[in-house]
């Protein structure tokens, strides 16, 4: 049987150009087809720990995981990195900021580099590397952390590993 025509409306970041009937994205991101529109998301959400189905993670944009990134892998943005959960010997590379709620145990293999800030819970035994600043809200132990401002450690101790700074620590 031939197909009945299937009409999609424009809708986040997409337009439509009526004389050649096509869609454009205005932004770069995550394609998403609804029922009866074409979606462009710029923000990359995983509701799990990442694994060996979701594999490592490499998106234009921002990413969410609500959950852990184990040992071994590498999760890349352009945008903001928000984790809910614990980072271990991983690579986390952010355009912007990266918040990990819990905190890294890096085994010194595991790193964080970010474009702007790092906020995280604590880190052990982690290479953690910022344009600006480093907010920890435990401690920081055996780690090697290097901020082009400041790291301010809140409520713990730094013991161990190399800190540089250019205005405080």
């Amino acid at each position: 049987k031939p197909g009945k025509p299937k009409y999609l409306k424009e809708s986040k970041n997409i337009s439509f150009n009526k004389n050649d009937q096509t869609f454009y994205a205005e932004e770069n991101g995550l394609v998403n087809f609804g029922a009866n529109s074409i979606n462009i998301y710029t923000v990359y959400e995983l509701n799990e720990s990442v694994s060996m189905r979701t594999g490592n993670i490499d998106f234009n944009g921002s990413v969410i995981i609500r959950g852990d990134v184990p040992s071994g892998f590498t999760i890349r943005a352009t945008g903001d990195i928000k984790i809910f959960g614990l980072v271990e010997s991983a690579t986390i590379i952010a355009g912007g900021s990266v918040y990990v709620s819990e905190g890294m145990s890096g085994l010194k293999k595991g790193s964080i580099t970010a474009g702007e800030d790092v906020y995280i819970g604590y880190i052990n035994q982690g290479n953690v590397k910022t344009e600006r600043n480093i907010q920890v809200e435990h401690s920081i132990l055996h780690s090697d952390c290097s901020a082009g401002k400041n790291i301010t450690c809140h409520h713990g101790n730094i013991i161990g590993g190399t800190l540089f700074a250019s205005i405080s620590i």
